[in-house]
Protein backbone atom coordinates (compact mmCIF):
# COMPACT_ATOMS: atom_id res chain seq x y z
CA UNK A 1 0.00 0.00 0.00
CA UNK A 2 1.38 3.11 -0.78
CA UNK A 3 0.40 7.02 0.31
CA UNK A 4 0.42 9.68 -2.22
CA UNK A 5 0.29 13.34 -0.71
CA UNK A 6 -1.08 16.04 -2.81
CA UNK A 7 -0.46 19.87 -1.96
CA UNK A 8 -3.75 21.41 -3.30
CA UNK A 9 -4.45 24.94 -4.37
CA UNK A 10 -7.76 25.23 -5.53
CA UNK A 11 -10.56 28.39 -6.11
CA UNK A 12 -14.01 27.16 -4.63
CA UNK A 13 -16.70 27.15 -2.30
CA UNK A 14 -16.80 25.62 1.01
CA UNK A 15 -19.84 24.72 1.99
CA UNK A 16 -21.42 21.55 3.91
CA UNK A 17 -22.98 18.44 3.31
CA UNK A 18 -26.46 19.56 4.21
CA UNK A 19 -26.60 22.17 1.78
CA UNK A 20 -25.93 19.40 -0.96
CA UNK A 21 -29.28 17.85 -0.36
CA UNK A 22 -31.98 17.58 -3.04
CA UNK A 23 -35.62 16.19 -3.09
CA UNK A 24 -36.34 13.19 -5.20
CA UNK A 25 -39.47 11.50 -6.05
CA UNK A 26 -39.99 8.00 -6.29
CA UNK A 27 -42.72 5.74 -7.16
CA UNK A 28 -44.73 4.69 -3.69
CA UNK A 29 -45.34 1.06 -5.02
CA UNK A 30 -44.41 -1.54 -7.76
CA UNK A 31 -47.62 -1.48 -9.08
CA UNK A 32 -48.68 0.20 -12.96
CA UNK A 33 -49.50 4.00 -12.26
CA UNK A 34 -53.32 4.60 -11.85
CA UNK A 35 -55.13 7.85 -13.89
CA UNK A 36 -58.59 9.11 -13.07
CA UNK A 37 -60.10 11.35 -15.80
CA UNK A 38 -56.66 11.95 -17.44
CA UNK A 39 -54.56 12.79 -14.56
CA UNK A 40 -52.85 10.32 -12.20
CA UNK A 41 -54.19 9.37 -9.08
CA UNK A 42 -52.37 9.97 -5.36
CA UNK A 43 -53.02 6.21 -4.07
CA UNK A 44 -52.75 3.71 -5.96
CA UNK A 45 -56.12 1.21 -6.22
CA UNK A 46 -54.52 -2.11 -5.45
CA UNK A 47 -52.20 -1.49 -2.32
CA UNK A 48 -53.36 1.78 -1.00
CA UNK A 49 -49.34 3.27 -1.32
CA UNK A 50 -49.15 6.91 -2.54
CA UNK A 51 -47.88 7.03 -5.78
CA UNK A 52 -45.10 9.02 -5.90
CA UNK A 53 -42.98 9.32 -2.44
CA UNK A 54 -40.45 12.79 -1.81
CA UNK A 55 -37.25 12.64 0.21
CA UNK A 56 -34.91 14.26 0.25
CA UNK A 57 -31.11 13.02 -0.54
CA UNK A 58 -27.42 13.91 -0.30
CA UNK A 59 -27.32 14.73 -4.15
CA UNK A 60 -23.34 13.93 -3.79
CA UNK A 61 -23.44 10.89 -2.18
CA UNK A 62 -19.71 9.80 -2.06
CA UNK A 63 -18.96 11.38 -5.79
CA UNK A 64 -16.44 13.58 -6.11
CA UNK A 65 -17.38 15.91 -8.77
CA UNK A 66 -21.07 18.40 -9.32
CA UNK A 67 -21.94 20.36 -12.40
CA UNK A 68 -18.58 19.23 -13.62
CA UNK A 69 -16.68 20.91 -10.42
CA UNK A 70 -14.19 18.70 -8.12
CA UNK A 71 -15.33 18.18 -4.51
CA UNK A 72 -12.99 17.73 -1.45
CA UNK A 73 -14.21 16.70 1.69
CA UNK A 74 -13.14 17.46 4.88
CA UNK A 75 -11.81 15.16 7.55
CA UNK A 76 -15.48 15.64 9.73
CA UNK A 77 -16.94 14.72 6.33
CA UNK A 78 -19.66 17.30 6.80
CA UNK A 79 -17.41 20.27 5.45
CA UNK A 80 -16.94 20.49 1.60
CA UNK A 81 -14.87 22.57 -0.97
CA UNK A 82 -17.11 23.13 -4.56
CA UNK A 83 -13.73 23.41 -6.35
CA UNK A 84 -12.21 24.10 -9.90
CA UNK A 85 -8.61 22.91 -9.30
CA UNK A 86 -5.78 24.84 -10.33
CA UNK A 87 -2.82 23.21 -9.25
CA UNK A 88 -2.08 19.85 -7.64
CA UNK A 89 1.47 19.39 -6.58
CA UNK A 90 1.61 15.13 -6.16
CA UNK A 91 4.92 12.80 -4.59
CA UNK A 92 4.36 10.23 -6.92
CA UNK A 93 7.43 8.03 -7.29
CA UNK A 94 10.11 10.97 -5.29
CA UNK A 95 9.49 13.49 -7.90
CA UNK A 96 7.15 16.41 -7.28
CA UNK A 97 4.61 16.66 -10.94
CA UNK A 98 2.44 20.07 -10.80
CA UNK A 99 -0.46 20.02 -13.03
CA UNK A 100 -2.56 23.61 -13.63
CA UNK A 101 -5.52 24.46 -14.83
CA UNK A 102 -6.63 27.24 -17.01
CA UNK A 103 -9.25 29.83 -14.54
CA UNK A 104 -9.97 32.79 -16.65
CA UNK A 105 -13.65 33.78 -15.60
CA UNK A 106 -13.82 30.54 -13.41
CA UNK A 107 -15.68 32.90 -10.47
CA UNK A 108 -18.34 33.85 -12.96
CA UNK A 109 -18.83 30.15 -14.19
CA UNK A 110 -18.94 28.95 -10.61
CA UNK A 111 -20.96 31.55 -9.94
CA UNK A 112 -23.53 30.84 -12.71
CA UNK A 113 -23.61 27.02 -12.23
CA UNK A 114 -23.70 26.88 -8.22
CA UNK A 115 -26.28 29.59 -7.94
CA UNK A 116 -29.08 28.43 -9.37
CA UNK A 117 -28.57 25.00 -7.09
CA UNK A 118 -28.48 27.37 -4.36
CA UNK A 119 -24.77 26.80 -3.38
CA UNK A 120 -23.21 30.15 -4.59
CA UNK A 121 -21.93 32.10 -1.25
CA UNK A 122 -19.79 34.93 -2.30
CA UNK A 123 -17.71 35.04 1.40
CA UNK A 124 -17.18 31.50 1.27
CA UNK A 125 -15.48 31.96 -2.23
CA UNK A 126 -11.69 32.00 -2.26
CA UNK A 127 -8.08 30.62 -2.61
CA UNK A 128 -8.11 27.02 -0.41
CA UNK A 129 -5.16 25.57 -0.27
CA UNK A 130 -5.07 21.87 1.67
CA UNK A 131 -2.93 18.57 1.66
CA UNK A 132 -5.04 15.87 0.30
CA UNK A 133 -3.92 12.04 0.62
CA UNK A 134 -4.68 8.85 -1.36
CA UNK A 135 -3.92 5.56 -0.19
CA UNK A 136 -3.44 2.96 -3.06
CA UNK A 137 -3.38 -0.82 -2.88
CA UNK A 138 -1.10 -3.09 -4.37
CA UNK A 139 -3.99 -5.84 -4.37
CA UNK A 140 -6.15 -5.74 -7.30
Amino acid sequence: MATISKACAAFGVMTTRDRLQCKVSSRGCVHKPYQIDGEEAGFCPRCGEPTWVESTETSVGNKLALAGFRLFFGKNNQDVLVAGLCMEARTDFLFLSPRFINCDGFRIKMEGVLKPLGLWDESAFGLWTFLDEEYESNHP
